[in-house]
């Protein structure tokens, strides 16, 4: 899945837009809208944003790349904050432990097992690993071999590494 790219800005004030900035993560972006929407007054006290907010003629905007047409559209904010977070979808399951190289072909990858919850896939995960490292004293390899943990994740039809860490 690609990256979606947001644009919030002011449009056509005065000499030109004013770009708040370009986001590829709907939850910053989120953050940035309502600190617009909500004028918060920055370090020094002035709210930068006072006189686009208060001019008719102007609106925060925001507005998602098209790839396709390579153009920005206009989006609405209230229909992006309802998307599911994909975040949300991670660290759920299922997980996918095998031993693996880091180059394109993983045809000899060995599959060791798949597991639904993450206190037995941490379990698994370390009791392959203990045993590839013992393994690995009796074996040669023309790539270097790793174990690693792969999640599939549901919403984006794909699988992504999981770190150790995210097993705790």
């Amino acid at each position: 899945m690609e990256n979606r790219l947001f644009l919030l800005y002011f449009p056509g004030y005065f000499d030109g837009d004013e770009i708040i900035g370009i986001y590829d993560d709907i939850q910053k972006l989120k953050t940035s809208y309502e600190r617009m929407i909500n004028n918060v007054a920055g370090e020094d006290g002035f709210r930068y944003y006072e006189i686009y907010l208060n001019n008719p003629n102007t609106k925060l905007t925001i507005e998602e790349f098209d790839r396709d047409n390579e153009k920005f559209v206009g989006v609405d904010p209230e229909s992006l904050w309802a998307e599911p977070n994909k975040e949300s979808t991670y660290g759920k399951g299922p997980f996918f432990l095998l031993v693996t190289a880091d180059e394109w072909n993983h045809d000899d990858d060995r599959w060791l097992g798949i597991y639904v919850s993450k206190k037995a896939a941490k379990e698994a995960y370390d009791r392959a690993v203990a045993w590839w490292n013992e393994e690995q004293k009796h074996m040669a390899f023309v790539t270097p071999q790793r174990v690693a943990m792969f999640e599939y994740i549901a919403v984006d039809d794909r699988f992504r590494e999981v770190n150790r860490n995210e097993l705790d």
